[in-house]
Parts: structure tokens; C-alpha cells; sequence
């Protein structure tokens, strides 16, 4: 039961979630996209933010996110002895880049570059978050009796 316990699952779910999106063809993406820009301009106005904006955001968070939970489930799959923060920064880096290159075998997608560079600015903004949220978390658990 302890092996399932320290299952990274949180991890896989973000990797299968980014992957799962770079199969989608283009049509059906842009309309995903489309979705998200309407409900924006309905808060905010039209004119307040571009699909092209929208869609590179997206890549930013969904990455913050897989950095955040892959530098939770790195500190709690390795021992001390190991560069925790370097398995995370590569297993992110591995995930963009093969991300993008699933993009280049489907219908209308593109693998780019500079999206590997922006999905890994993501991550790396989730693994210092991640950082000092166990950092806090643990001088507090420290601190109190």
C-alpha cells in the first residue's frame, strides 16, 4: 500500500493533461480556446486579451502547475542524498519538449520553440513557488508545539 501512497499522481495527471491537449487537431484546440476567450470577454470586454495571448497564458499555468506538482512528488519520491529540484526541472523540460513535438504529427498544430521556452518559464515559476510554500510549511509545522 505505501508504493500507491507514493505514487506521483498528481504529476501523471498534469503530463497526461498536457499531452492529451497536443493531440487535439487544430480546429478542435482553436475551440477550446475560443470557449475560454468568450467567457473572458464577457467578463472583462472584448478587445481585453487575444487567443494568441490566451493560448501562450495556458501554456504558462498548465506548466506552473505540472512544476509545482512535479517538485512535490520529486521531495517525496527521493531521498535527500538526490538533486530533487533537477529531477523536477527535467521531468517539466522532458514534458515540453516532447509536448511540442507531438504537435508536429498533428492535423494543423505546430511544435514551437519558443513554446518549449515559455512552458518551461512555467514550470520553473511552479518549482520556486512549490519551494517556498514547503519551505513556510515547514518552518511553521517547526514553530508551533
Amino acid at each position: 500500500m505505501k508504493a500507491i501512497v507514493k505514487f506521483p499522481f498528481v504529476t501523471v495527471f498534469f503530463i497526461a493533461f498536457i499531452w492529451l491537449h497536443s493531440v487535439m487537431p487544430a480546429s478542435e484546440s482553436s475551440e477550446e480556446s475560443g470557449f475560454f476567450l468568450s467567457l473572458i470577454e464577457s467578463v472583462f470586454g472584448s478587445g481585453f486579451i487575444t487567443e494568441h495571448i490566451l493560448r501562450k497564458m495556458a501554456h504558462f499555468t498548465e506548466y506552473m502547475l505540472l512544476g509545482m506538482a512535479a517538485y512535490y512528488d520529486v521531495m517525496r519520491l527521493f531521498t535527500k542524498g538526490n538533486p530533487r529540484t533537477v529531477i523536477a526541472m527535467y521531468i517539466c523540460l522532458f514534458t515540453s519538449v516532447a509536448d511540442e513535438s507531438i504537435q508536429l504529427f498533428v492535423e494543423g498544430r505546430t511544435g514551437k520553440l519558443t513554446d518549449v521556452w515559455i512552458d518551461h518559464s512555467g514550470s520553473l515559476t511552479g518549482i520556486i513557488i512549490a519551494f517556498i510554500i514547503l519551505k513556510l510549511y515547514r518552518r511553521y509545522k517547526k514553530s508551533s508545539p
